[in-house]
């Protein structure tokens, strides 16, 4: 079974469940629970749709869609109640580097609103726990929202800041698994932008180099005739310095020194 590292931080299966605690900022003591459950799968040829399911005393709150494809995890849709709210294009949640990258954006259509979305990582606040915080921007307002994920479990915590209500909510209990996801081709971020930086530099480079040649092939022939001119000058300062006596223990005369002195002594006068 194969799960790639930033699902690890988003368990994804049909049934897993997560149990939360939520309550007003400043008021703990007056707080609900609400059930988060991964009720369908929904899969195609190059993407698979989840739909998360949320309850307050078997209540149905929202419904969320996310889809995973190549390039990571994507927030499809959202209902509230009978408003669905279509998200266009899909908003890059958990992008697969998301760990390597300081920021990211999004901006589109919220249903019928124009709208913006910027996300900023904030790295590993505890051990095993990554924290990422984002701005939700339209005409009806600024939300603030910054979600704790641990590896092996998903979201344990969200605080969140709307211009209608604030709230965190808690992780209290879950029970999860993951699906297999070696179906997928998952585009390779290994390289980080600053390598990206470096190799384009270095071809930049190359290419001022170029340009002092009649054409590739007499380039080429330089560059060979340079490898070849260290490969020799490195050669023969190998053997220039180095002695038949390399590997054998020499004797040196305990009276040496005085042998010397002597000997320059002689020699001066």
């Amino acid at each position: 079974m194969f799960v790639p590292f930033f699902l690890r931080f988003f368990p994804l299966k049909i049934n897993n469940l997560w149990i939360y605690k939520v309550y007003e900022r400043f008021d703990e003591k007056e707080y609900s629970i609400v059930k988060v459950i991964v009720e369908e799968k929904i899969p195609f040829d190059d993407k698979i749709i989840y739909i998360f399911g949320y309850y307050l005393d078997n209540e149905e709150l929202k419904k969320e869609s996310y889809i995973i494809n190549n390039d990571g995890l994507f927030l499809y849709a959202r209902k509230l109640e009978d408003n669905l709210i279509v998200y266009d294009p899909l908003v890059s949640f958990l992008p697969i580097n998301f760990d390597s990258l300081s920021w990211w954006s999004w901006e589109g259509k919220a249903g019928i609103i124009p709208s913006k979305i910027r996300f900023e990582n904030k790295g590993f606040v505890e051990e095993g726990v990554f924290k990422i915080s984002y701005v939700e921007e339209n005409k009806l307002g600024k939300s603030n929202y910054n979600l704790y994920l641990k590896k092996e479990v998903g979201i344990v915590k969200e605080e969140s800041d709307t211009p209608y209500f604030s709230y965190i909510s808690e992780l209290m209990d879950h029970n999860i698994d993951f699906d297999d996801f070696s179906m997928f081709s998952f585009t390779d971020f290994s390289k980080s932008k600053q390598d990206i930086y470096e190799e384009e530099l270095e071809h930049e480079e190359d290419f001022q180099d170029f340009e002092g040649f009649k054409d590739y092939e007499e380039y080429e022939e330089y560059q060979e005739y340079e490898n070849l001119e260290d490969n020799t000058v490195d050669s023969f300062e190998d053997n220039y310095y180095s002695t038949d006596f390399d590997d054998e223990t020499l004797y040196i005369d305990e009276d040496y020194e005085e042998y010397y002195k002597d000997d320059y002594k002689n020699d001066s006068k």
